[in-house]
């Protein structure tokens, strides 16, 4: 592990820097996407109460749908306020609040990659859900990691299109220190 933030593997071709905020960010976007109507979503015990503005309100309700097929539950509350009743269990325990403030604001800025409603909203939630960086991984969190990324249909970029991964060729390390 480099700087409790990337993954540095040795193979046949020279060494592979992996970020693992991005590699977890791809993992949890395509997880989200691939979702069934078989997916779980975690209840939450108590509701959280989210207090938005009229217009976050307004695309939150308007969003519902979207919003459910990746897991999120919500309903309509008194004024510009909405319950969120779960979220997708693939995100573990985020705070409510925070997770849905943070995708509406994503929304609302317009910053997100994707076309549909639900790639946007599952590239907001991967990143605010992923793992940050200087996060250590224990050995068996980081080979998991690695091969949950190894299952993805785009390993080497994000959902916003940063490299997952670099690849420093075995020629590439010899010419940098003088060996070619």
């Amino acid at each position: 592990q480099y700087r409790n933030t990337s993954l540095l593997l040795a193979d046949a071709e020279g060494f592979l820097l992996v970020d693992q905020p991005a590699a977890h960010e791809r993992i949890l976007f395509e997880q989200l996407l691939a979702r069934g109507p078989a997916s779980r979503t975690q209840r939450l015990l108590v509701p959280a109460v989210i207090d938005l503005t009229p217009a976050q309100a307004l695309l939150a309700v308007e969003e519902k749908s979207a919003l459910a097929a990746l897991g999120i539950d919500i309903e309509e509350a008194s004024g510009a306020s909405i319950r969120v009743l779960g979220l997708p269990a693939e995100l573990g325990t985020p705070d409510p609040a925070c997770l849905i403030q943070c995708l509406l604001d994503d929304l609302t800025a317009g910053s997100l990659p994707g076309t549909m409603p639900a790639e946007r909203f599952a590239a907001s939630l991967a990143c605010h859900a992923a793992i940050k960086k200087n996060r250590p991984l224990p050995g068996r969190e980081a080979e998991e990691l690695l091969r949950h990324l190894a299952d993805t249909h785009e390993p080497h970029r994000c959902p916003h299109g940063r490299p997952v991964m670099i690849r420093l060729a075995h020629g590439e390390i010899e010419h940098r220190i003088g060996r070619r």
